[in-house]
């Protein structure tokens, strides 16, 4: 069995940062964790060290515009590569069917893909998206049995305006013990997702938010504040990362070229009625209050939303650290917006045994050359060095390099 030794002059545990450690990693799990060590006994070393990223609430599955007979798992590919890429090595995703969340798997076990845990598509009795899972009363059993046998670690709940469906879903979901991901395409007083287990939920249309006296402990919030802020045609003009994901979304390559202007403009307007209605950001009242009542409480959960318009994978969960550290203001505890992409997602998927630097837990682990603890997390990915996938480690600079080669493939295929 390999041995892999891994020092950290300041490691992040999942919680909390620990001062100087050596990470023992043997058959692609944690081993041992043993305070201080050296750096010249180990294969890798850094500034610090910490849990690789898990991004709560993306969808996956690209759109492609004409799905190719030689790549048909193209943007599934390149929505790997971007992950790994920014250090994200699971991702909770509540918004597709399974078809290419099983490419994903492959992927994910040959170690050039996030871990990907699955919803297996949207539940719905009035569908939004090409993914959601149409159902009724009648099927709702059967679907999400269904869901669960074809690897399905949770159930995802969009517009369900049935209450014997939505007791449907939660009886189910308790039988099966799976936690429940809520998501509606209508403005909300509190953005983004609420997971929560089924016993948690006592009605679908009103879950206590993380601070509510009745549901800390509970329900986790993901904010998905970046998300939000790229819901107007102005937000996704700003996007001024897309050509990254011109291979994952083939749209956002238009922003690229546009620079702004009147094409990316009318392309950025149509896009977002088509996904999100003719939504105003400003009907999601004080999105940031939850999100700092969560960070508090440690109920939060950092949610990317990417696969949604102008997110680049990866990239845009580093943004959402950015935002939410810039929420929760000089008040916050040390290491509580870095828990939310870490040590939180724990809190719902134990069995999974990620986001934290523990024995017998998966060996997801991030190597950076400059210090962490006291940063803005959003910016750490600057100091990515190596990504460490199931005890495998890869260098940053050569995934880069590959994600670069396919944008740039995409952005001539598209010209």
């Amino acid at each position: 069995m390999s041995t892999l030794e891994i020092f950290a002059e300041d490691l992040f545990d999942g919680a909390q940062w620990t001062g100087p450690a050596t990470v023992v990693v043997e058959g692609g799990q944690i081993a041992a964790v043993r305070p201080g060590g050296d750096p010249q006994d180990a294969e890798l070393s850094g500034a610090a060290v910490m849990p690789g990223l898990v991004d709560s609430g993306v969808s996956a599955v690209g759109y492609t515009e004409v799905p190719s007979v030689d790549d048909p798992f193209g943007p599934e590919a390149a929505f790997a590569g971007l992950c790994l890429r920014y250090g994200v090595t699971t991702v909770i995703d509540v918004n597709n069917t399974l078809a290419g969340v099983a490419y994903l798997d492959a992927l994910a076990r040959s170690h050039d893909g996030p871990r990907v845990v699955a919803a297996g598509g949207r539940l719905s009795t009035a569908p939004s998206s090409r993914q959601d899972v149409l159902v009724d009363a009648r099927s709702v059993d059967g679907v999400i049995a269904g869901q669960h046998a074809a690897g399905a670690q949770l159930v995802s709940v969009g517009d369900i305006a049935d209450a014997a469906v939505a007791a449907a879903v939660l009886e189910r979901a308790r039988a099966l013990s799976l936690a429940v991901a809520i998501s509606r395409q209508v403005p909300c007083e509190t953005p983004g997702l609420m997971f929560a287990g089924a016993d948690a939920l006592a009605r679908m249309d009103e879950l206590p938010p993380p601070d509510h006296e009745d549901g800390a402990g509970e329900a986790l919030l993901a904010p998905q504040l970046e998300a939000v802020a790229r819901w107007t045609v102005d937000g996704l003009m700003h996007a001024h990362d897309a050509a990254e994901a011109a291979a994952f979304l083939p749209y956002a390559r238009n922003f690229a070229r546009s620079g702004g202007g009147a094409v990316g403009r009318r392309i950025g307007r149509t896009i977002l009625r088509r996904y999100y209605g003719d939504r105003d950001p400003e009907a999601v009242r004080d999105r940031d209050a939850p999100a700092v009542a969560a960070l508090r409480a440690r109920r939060c959960l950092a949610s990317s939303g990417s696969g949604a318009a102008g997110l680049v994978p990866g990239a845009s969960l580093w943004a959402e650290l950015a935002c939410l550290h810039a929420v929760a203001g000089a008040g916050s505890e040390d290491g509580s917006v870095l828990f939310a992409a870490t040590g939180a997602a724990d809190e719902l998927l134990g069995a999974v045994r990620i986001g934290r630097v523990r024995p017998g837990y998966q060996a997801d682990l991030l190597v950076l050359d400059a210090p962490g603890r006291g940063r803005d997390p959003g910016g750490l990915w600057e100091s990515l060095t190596h990504v460490v996938v199931g005890g495998h480690p890869s260098p940053v600079e050569t995934m880069a390099s590959n994600v670069d080669a396919t944008n740039l493939k995409a952005m001539k295929a598209g010209s």
